[in-house]
Order: structure tokens, then sequence, then C-alpha cells
């Protein structure tokens, strides 16, 4: 079978990164940028004093970054994995605007490039949360995600988040964007952490947001609800 087909399946070309990548996200609070090798000790420490506080959702920290040579490694090879034509997955840091200091981090993940669309992911140091700064930074984020490359952002069409259904500070995230519950995968994902409690499948959510939804001037989506119940 030829590939001839694809030709009706996107809008144009399947989308692919701008070069030169888009600039770092600045909000109110926050800076969004992609890692740089400086960057690798922060994110070690951030990592190695908040592993119980991101579990169980992100399941890498219980076995990964357990050393700063790790922590080094993992930043240099997305950084050259950046600079390479065909990347789909660019991770980058949280840091505080006035400071520099690292909060967390976030990124534009799995880009599948026939349907111009990337999940978007996310942690915050513990001392971090409860004010407002994942949904500035994440909001910022996507905004540069859904303008165009000649705005001077990624170009993309769709942005999505696969939520825990237990997860319910970034439940509260996804619902401050103002992003649509588009779904309720039943036992999508299998928890096997923490080690002293029943492992098991639980639910996830999907919430999403179309390019054509996203109001810049309020740093939130402008959704309509998903017509029936999840």
């Amino acid at each position: 079978m030829s590939d001839a087909w694809l030709e009706h399946a996107s809008e144009g070309e399947p989308w692919q990164a701008p070069s030169p990548l888009p600039a770092l996200v600045t909000t109110e609070r926050t800076i969004v940028r992609r890692w740089t090798t400086e960057d690798a000790p922060a994110l070690f420490e951030a990592i190695d004093g908040a592993r119980e506080a991101i579990l169980p959702w992100m399941l890498w920290s219980a076995t990964d970054h357990l050393r700063l040579e790790h922590t080094i490694y993992y930043v240099e090879r997305t950084r050259r994995a950046a600079a390479k034509a065909g990347c789909n997955d660019f991770p980058m840091g949280i840091f505080d605007r006035e400071t520099g200091a690292l909060l967390g981090s976030t990124g534009l993940h799995q880009i599948q490039g026939l349907m111009r669309t990337a999940e978007v992911g996310w942690w915050l140091r513990p001392a971090c949360r409860g004010q407002g700064l994942c949904r500035e930074a994440v909001g910022g984020l996507m905004g540069q995600a859904l303008r165009p490359v000649g705005e001077g952002g990624w170009g993309l069409h769709r942005l999505f988040a696969m939520i825990g259904v237990t997860n319910t500070p970034s439940r509260k995230v996804c619902e401050a964007l103002g992003l649509r519950l588009e779904g309720r995968y039943r036992k999508e994902r299998y928890l096997g952490y923490p080690k002293d409690e029943p492992p098991g499948w639980i639910d996830t959510l999907r919430y999403a947001v179309l390019a054509e939804e996203w109001d810049g001037d309020l740093g939130r989506a402008r959704c309509e609800p998903w017509p029936h119940d999840i």
C-alpha cells in the first residue's frame, strides 16, 4: 500500500517542529523554557526532594533521576533530541520569573505530525502548589503551542491532557484553563505505587482544546461543553 492517501488525512503538509524552535514563554510570574545543561543540578534537587509528592502520577520518579549523573544525561539527551529534525517530544522547565528558581516541569509530548496534536503534562514542587502557578505556566505554554508558527508559536491544532480520575489538583488545573472534558477511559492506567497500597487499574480523564478555542487575551480556553455526561 502506498502513502498517497495521507494527503487526504492532513491539512497541508504534516506538522514539523518550527525552525528555529519558539522562544521561552513568559507569564506574570513564571518562565517556561526547554532544559539547558546548566539546569541539571536544580532539576535533580527538585525531583529528589519531591519524589513522594509527585508519585504516583510520575512513576518514573521512583526509578529515574536517582543520582545527579542521571539527570545530567536526561537533560543532555532531551536537549540534543530537540535539535534534530523529527523530534516530537519537548520537555520543559517551569521557573520563577523573578528569582529563576525551578518550580516544576511541563512540556509538549507525543506530538502527532499528521494530526498536529500534542499531549501536555506537568508537575510542581510541593511548596509551589496552591498558588495558581501551574495553571499560569501551562496556560502560557498552551497559548504558544496553539499559535501559528508565523506568530512565534508551535502551529499545533489540538492539545490534550490525560489525568488520573483521583488526581484532583491536575483536574482543577484543566478546569481552570477551560479545557473540555472529552472522555473517561475505564481502567486505562495501572498503578503499582505506592508499594504499601494495593495495585490496580484506575480511570483516566481526557481534557482537550482546539487552537480556535484558545483565547490568548484571557490565557484560557473557551470550549463548548461536551454534549453528554462523562
